[in-house]
């Protein structure tokens, strides 16, 4: 169902001659299903239509809330991290 909206929304802003350079989504299960459908993958992070290539990203955001999430629902305890801001180093523990 997703991949043919993505598609119909595609061939609708090819059809207005629009360029859609990418497409955005946040990580659901849905979204990653849909995009290793498409044929995207780590080394070839692209979806191909009508001879162009439109490049398939997450939501920039997303990872790392992502990351929270899963360290939140397994429990990740005492994980020291070393973050670099604005040139100064901090060590923050994750719990």
């Amino acid at each position: 169902m997703l991949v043919s909206f993505l598609m119909e929304v595609l061939d609708a802003s090819h059809n207005a001659r629009l360029v859609v350079v990418a497409t955005v989504c946040d990580m659901s299960a849905n979204n990653v299903k849909a995009l290793k459908h498409l044929g995207v993958s780590e080394k070839t992070p692209l979806v191909r239509f009508q001879n162009q290539e439109i490049t398939a990203m997450f939501n920039p955001p997303h990872p790392p809330k992502f990351t929270c999430i899963l360290s939140l629902k397994h429990d990740v305890s005492n994980m020291e991290c070393d973050i670099t801001v604005n040139g100064k180093r901090l060590t923050r523990t994750a719990k």
